[in-house]
């Protein structure tokens, strides 16, 4: 039961700090092409 809650949790965190690393990018990718095309 705990190793299930811990599997769980774990992958829990990997989902989130997953969607973290994508936004980031994503926001990252917006701002370089504003950047872009207001120089």
């Amino acid at each position: 039961m705990l190793a299930a809650r811990l599997i769980l949790f774990v992958r829990l965190l990997f989902a989130l700090s997953l969607y973290d690393m994508t936004t980031v990018l994503s926001v990252s990718k917006e701002s370089d092409f504003y950047g872009s095309n207001f120089s």
